[in-house]
């Protein structure tokens, strides 16, 4: 958003179409969406297609919708420029010992798949050990 010309106030509609894309897609694969919806808004208030900056701003959650839905989806599909956060880093890397984690399906899926038998292996071992 900081490299566009776009003016975004659109949180709150951008917040409700981002919600159920969370339990279909990867976090790299919305956070490319989102990359591609921005500057398509650019590219189109340069063009003069919108009446100015914050025009083209509150178009951004509905080029959201559409990316989504003409673009194919790849699993293990990272985009390049996404950081992980350190909060993210420990529990990703250190606990669960698989770095791109929440890069790589739903983060619903990834909870029921690899998260919650890993913490419930953790949470045993440990009931083990006292017992």
């Amino acid at each position: 958003m900081e490299n566009a010309s776009v003016i975004f106030k659109a949180e709150r509609a951008t917040r409700e179409v981002l919600r159920p894309l969370l339990a279909s897609s990867s976090v790299s694969n919305i956070f490319s969406i989102i990359w591609k919806a921005v500057k398509q808004a650019d590219k189109s208030l340069e063009k003069g297609v919108f009446k100015g900056a914050t025009h083209a701003g509150n178009w951004i959650p509905s080029a959201i919708v559409r990316v989504a839905e003409e673009e194919k989806q790849y699993e293990y599909d990272r985009l390049k420029g996404s950081k992980i956060c350190q909060i993210s880093e420990v529990i990703y890397s250190l606990i669960l010992d698989d770095p791109d984690g929440s890069f790589k399906m739903p983060l619903p899926r990834y909870t029921a798949e690899v998260m919650r038998p890993v913490l419930e292996g953790i949470s045993s071992a440990k009931g083990a050990k006292i017992a």
